[in-house]
């Protein structure tokens, strides 16, 4: 971050809104402790939550819509303004429509996906209108990570966010690219009410609204466990790893003897699981995952009420059950998403923009085919001159990240220019300097490598 910036102490896996304290009158201490990075404090300040609006209210306390001009503007995902931390980063994509298209080449044209997914990441761009009026808001996106669920981001314009729907907004489950309007559960779009000139929108990863899906199966599963270890304890299981059945499976147990409420403790449990799986799909609209999960650790409690005599004999079904939901557990929080563009447009404005088809898929590859026979590959034509050049004995992902990590921090910073490149074998430091083209920078070698080319010299 570059400058002064207000910030409210928030944590988007609890709440959309910044953190609640309760504190009595007086004075009170406040303690932060430092744990990774410097970081200058100009005022520390307690202030009441201020009052949100729906949009209803939003829309009463600003001026009743005029007739506007046809008019939209879009800004690239990737050409933000500012983002939370250099987690976030581009990535490149080739299909019809993307924008900008990269015309056979690596172009880093899309932001996102599983490299914006933590709840709290953001990002930042600047978008300007031409006069006051209301303005809809378009999304180029595919959150298609996480099948059934949405990606939800909180939305804020001009530091604020306008009214409590942009709170932790959901963005469906597609499988490919598809422009989204902020709209109401009915489809209305939502009216942004903006004065002439310029405006910043911030996106922010936003998992508040799985809180209770996460707090639930944390504690159901936590209570399975407890009677899958009371029920070994019972029939004197006494496994060394505790999620395999150390005992004869041709005994009869009578569970009403040994634990009375255990059938009681079942139906609990399937009634508990059955209500979770109730709320996924309702906060969905759809099946998913992990209510499939769910349903399928649901049957086989079923199957141990219909005979809680069988119960010590099914007792590795409670280890599956609980690795089976950890499983999608683990990656309830994760937001992710890709994004293309933003669109900001008057009300009914077409802007002619497209998301692929089949039938569009065909030409683009046959004309990407075509291009691989003529087009120039050779990055070094491209290097400009006085810039560092950097070879790297790496994985084309990571060259690929350090380059873009160095157009966004580094260079910015510095002003200088670097040009890194892959060198797939570390016998092209020799071949070089006979060629007379060495780089200023060589990483990923073996440690002997440099004491090996000195001793040569």
């Amino acid at each position: 971050m570059i400058g002064w910036i207000n910030k409210a102490v928030s944590d988007y896996t609890a709440s959309s809104r910044p953190l609640l304290y309760r504190l009595e009158q007086g004075e009170h201490t406040l303690r932060l402790v430092g744990e990774r990075e410097p970081i200058a404090l100009r005022a520390i300040t307690f202030q009441a939550q201020t009052p949100l609006p729906s949009y209803a209210e939003y829309e009463m306390a600003h001026p009743v819509p005029a007739a506007q001009e046809n008019w939209y503007g879009l800004s690239e995902a990737e050409q933000f303004e500012r983002k939370s931390g250099l987690a976030i980063q581009t990535d490149h994509w080739s299909e019809p429509y993307i924008s900008p298209d990269p015309k056979g080449r690596i172009t880093y044209n899309v932001l996102g996906g599983q490299r914006w997914r933590v709840p709290g990441e953001w990002v930042e761009w600047e978008m300007t209108v031409p006069a006051d009026g209301y303005y809809e808001i378009d999304l180029k996106n595919v959150q298609n990570y996480r099948p059934g669920f949405k990606a939800y981001r909180t939305i804020e314009i001009d530091g604020r966010t306008p009214f409590k729907e942009m709170l932790h907004f959901g963005l469906d489950f597609t499988k490919e690219f598809a422009i989204t309007t902020l709209a109401d559960s009915q489809g209305k779009p939502f009216r942004f009410y903006l004065e002439q000139g310029t405006h910043t929108i911030r996106m922010i990863a936003d998992s508040s609204e799985l809180q209770p899906i996460t707090l639930a199966l944390k504690d159901t599963l936590s209570q399975i466990a407890a009677f899958d270890q009371h029920i070994r304890l019972i029939t004197g299981n006494y496994s060394k790893s505790a999620f395999d059945a150390n005992m004869d499976s041709t005994r009869t147990w009578d569970m009403v003897k040994f634990d009375p409420d255990a059938a009681a403790k079942i139906q609990a449990f399937i009634q508990r699981l059955s209500d979770i799986r109730e709320y996924i799909n309702g906060l969905n609209g759809k099946n998913s995952d992990l209510s499939e999960a769910i349903k399928g650790s649901v049957d086989l409690l079923d199957k141990m009420l219909a005979d809680v005599n069988e119960i010590p004999n099914k007792i590795n079904d409670f280890a599956t059950i609980q690795s089976n939901i950890g499983n999608w557990m683990s990656t309830l929080t994760q937001q992710p998403m890709l994004l293309d563009y933003l669109v900001l447009r008057t009300p009914d404005t077409r802007t002619g923009l497209k998301v692929p088809t089949t039938l569009s898929r065909i030409p683009y590859t046959l004309t990407d085919f075509a291009r691989s026979f003529y087009m120039d590959y050779d990055l070094s034509s491209s290097n400009e001159d006085g810039a560092l050049t950097v070879w790297v004995q790496r994985g084309r992902d990571y060259v690929d990240l350090l380059q873009e990590m160095v157009n966004q921090d580094f260079t910015p910073k510095t002003g200088i220019q670097v040009n890194i490149n892959l060198m797939p074998n570390p016998n092209m430091l020799i071949l070089g300097n006979a060629a007379g083209d060495v780089p200023d920078v060589a990483l990923g070698i073996g440690e002997a490598t440099p004491a090996d080319y000195a001793m040569r010299d």
